[in-house]
């Protein structure tokens, strides 16, 4: 008797755990994870809706180097006529200072920026002028004195190369006019040729 109790019993207690497992395996794989309650306490509705911080922009922009009051502005001027070359070096103005490569490159419209950085920026123009001379007479302390004039674009350069013997006083008062006002010839031979006919 007691031991088909015995029985009963250890059959209903490994039904009951067969039961047990069997409920907990289908609610664990049927929903894996952790299981939050309906009112999960404060600190864990903080953390859960707390938005993840973006990255800060600014940080991944690459540097842009900007003009400041120690850096080197060089100024190239080639003359493709002639083929020279003129170099000037000098500091930015007060507004000039500050100015990244586009905006630097708006105030010198005519100029190429060949390297930018905030110690030298070179510009580079060309531009294209032929060098001219002519020759010029004029009335000097009584005289007639020759003078040659060079001129390179919008650049001119006079020479003193001649003090003639002619005296202003001794020619026609039309010539003394013009001498004045300075008489313009092309070449020596065109001047030559002028003072012979005031000698005849």
């Amino acid at each position: 008797m007691f031991f088909r109790r015995g029985i009963k019993a250890v059959a209903f207690i490994s039904m009951l755990a067969a039961a047990m497992l069997t409920g907990f395996a289908i609610g664990y794989f049927s929903n894996p994870g952790i299981i939050m309650p309906d009112n999960p306490p404060q600190e864990a509705r903080q953390v859960a809706i707390t938005p993840t911080p973006e990255p800060d922009r600014l940080a991944n922009l690459p540097f842009e180097a900007i003009t400041r009051d120690d850096t080197s502005l060089i100024f190239t001027t080639e003359n493709i006529a002639t083929g020279e070359k003129s170099v000037e070096e000098r500091l930015p103005a007060e507004a000039e200072t500050g100015l990244t490569q586009s905006a630097l490159a708006a105030v010198f419209p005519e100029w190429h920026i060949q390297s930018f950085s905030i110690r030298e920026v070179s510009l580079v123009r060309k531009i294209y002028a032929r060098l001219e001379t002519v020759y010029v007479l004029r009335s000097e302390q009584g005289v007639v004195t020759v003078y040659r004039r060079d001129v390179e674009g919008n650049q001119v350069e006079e020479t003193l190369i001649q003090q003639t013997g002619i005296s202003v006083d001794m020619l026609p008062s039309s010539v003394q006019q013009d001498l004045e006002e300075g008489i313009t010839l092309s070449t020596r031979e065109e001047i030559e040729h002028l003072m012979e006919g005031w000698d005849s």
